[in-house]
């Protein structure tokens, strides 16, 4: 991993019609950010609006002119890395632009003159570099940023830069923070990421001031399997996948079975012997064709594997099982 520091060079395309600003910006209300028109040089939100149209009124720049657009001035953020890049909406409020590093840092810079970007604060979350960050959120007097392993949700005092909430997940240690929080009236909403990767992603409420995490929903439902052909009514999840970790300690989930989803509780399985008989019970109740789809394994030689076969397979892919109960 490259070491940080602050020398690479990542242009910040400047081009404003500057007003008297005041020292300190007002909070972010609720109000402002639903009516963003009302104070159209700003940007507060990710995509300026709650319907996501990214559309600025400002008309200063259009089509007669815009062929004429330089580089107003360039301020050095990131890291050392080969190939980063900037995925991030800056924030603009009062003059101050508020952006996010591939590496999770929370720039705060003065562009109040328009011709010079000056940093006002970093907030480093000490993290590795994610391959994308995608920005930030404004609320009350806080910058809501999100950063990736171990997943973290940080809000920022705007005018000092210091920490003033961390909220971890440690019971879903695999997943990320890619996109921009949202701030809903008094919560921040995030969206877990990292799905590509196995994990089971989901959105989750925050209390604004505090962080306190409000509610958590997984986004996709798990498909359960009956064992022994339905001789047992209990169902099961298995899966080598990484959301697998979600059910250590037990969890609430929305279970698929049958065409039909419940609210269930998962407890995982982790002992050996126990899922290897699982999956060789599944096989048998499914046959050999479709247990292989039904379980996401690939059988050789066609035929159903020994029990000692799945017990080799449960160390060599860190297969698991998941029980479920009515909630």
């Amino acid at each position: 991993m490259a070491k940080r520091n602050h020398s690479v060079r990542t242009a910040l395309l400047a081009g404003s019609m500057l007003a008297a600003w005041p020292v300190l910006a007002a909070d972010v209300t609720p109000d402002r950010l639903l009516n963003p028109d009302k104070e159209p040089q700003n940007w507060l939100m990710n995509h300026r609006t709650y319907d996501g149209q990214r559309f600025s009124p400002l008309d200063l720049i259009n089509k007669g002119n815009v062929k004429g657009l330089k580089l107003a001035y360039a301020v050095a953020i990131g890291g050392t890395s080969a190939g980063e890049n900037l995925e991030a909406t800056p924030l603009a409020e009062d003059g101050f632009l508020y952006v996010v590093d591939q590496w999770g840092v929370l720039y705060k810079i003065d562009a109040r003159s328009g011709d010079a970007g000056r940093i006002v604060w970093r907030m480093d979350p000490g993290q590795q570099r994610q391959q994308r960050n995608r920005g930030a959120a404004l609320w009350g007097n806080l910058v809501i940023t999100g950063a990736g392993l171990a997943p973290r949700i940080i809000a920022t005092d705007k005018d000092t830069g210091k920490v003033v909430w961390d909220t971890t997940f440690t019971d879903t240690p695999d997943v990320t923070f890619t996109a921009a929080p949202l701030a809903i009236k008094d919560k921040i909403i995030v969206g877990a990421a990292n799905g590509d990767q196995g994990v089971r992603d989901w959105i989750a409420g925050l209390d604004a001031k505090t962080g306190k995490r409000l509610w958590r929903q997984f986004t996709i439902p798990v498909s359960a399997h009956v064992i022994d052909n339905g001789i047992s009514t209990d169902l099961y999840a298995l899966t080598g996948a990484a959301w697998k970790q979600n059910f250590r300690g037990g969890a609430a989930a929305q279970v698929v079975y049958d065409g039909k989803t419940s609210t269930m509780r998962g407890e995982l399985i982790g002992d050996r012997a126990v899922v290897s008989d699982l999956y060789l019970r599944c096989t048998q109740s499914y046959g050999v064709k479709r247990a292989q789809r039904m379980i996401g394994l690939k059988f050789r030689d066609q035929g159903i594997p020994t029990l000692e076969e799945f017990a080799e397979a449960v160390d060599r892919m860190k297969l698991r099982a998941i029980r479920f109960t009515p909630a």
